[in-house]
């Protein structure tokens, strides 16, 4: 499955990779890529694995707040 993810808080190349990253951890998520001047994270998923709330959770976690609404 694939989602996007607004994200808000990120302004540089190092928050993205951040993002990136916090979700690339998560078991189930085969692709994140970030968008930031749209201030997305899009992600391609095994939703059978994870959601795409988990996702923005974690993303929420690490100090981005996200939204998978």
């Amino acid at each position: 499955m694939k989602k996007t993810i607004q994200v808000t808080g990120m302004a540089c190349k190092h928050c993205a990779k951040k993002v990136c990253d916090r979700a690339a951890s998560l078991s189930g998520v085969k692709k994140a890529e970030v968008d930031l001047q749209a201030g997305v994270l899009h992600v391609e998923f095994d939703e059978n694995t994870v959601t795409a709330k988990e996702i923005a959770d974690a993303v929420t976690a690490g100090g981005y707040p996200a939204s998978a609404d």
